[in-house]
């Protein structure tokens, strides 16, 4: 068993947790799965168990983000990111009809 199954029993949880998330085959479906990351970060962001998780993985691009939060230039990066995900997100649902609805 996966460590996301020895921390959540409910399927639907799981599922919100880790989306399916299909691997491109043309330039387009980058769009969709870009929307499916976005959303799925958001929530793992959200969630104490994965977070945490998240930390300590060695492939997690943005692990020791936290340990920067003083830094003015961290700040003010933190703040553009948190700023912009949701009007990007949207944008690249508007751009495609095959980009998942909010996954949250």
């Amino acid at each position: 068993m996966n460590w996301i199954g020895q921390l959540f029993d409910d399927d639907t949880h799981k599922n919100q947790i880790c989306p399916a998330n299909r691997y491109p085959d043309a330039a387009t479906d980058w769009i969709p799965l870009t929307c499916t990351a976005q959303r799925a970060e958001i929530v793992w962001a959200t969630d104490p168990d994965v977070s945490s998780w998240m930390q300590r993985s060695r492939l997690n691009a943005t692990r020791g983000v936290g340990d920067h939060q003083d830094d003015p230039v961290m700040q003010s990066a933190l703040t553009r990111l948190f700023t912009n995900i949701e009007p990007a997100i949207s944008k690249l649902e508007s751009l495609s009809p095959q980009a998942p609805e909010d996954a949250s």
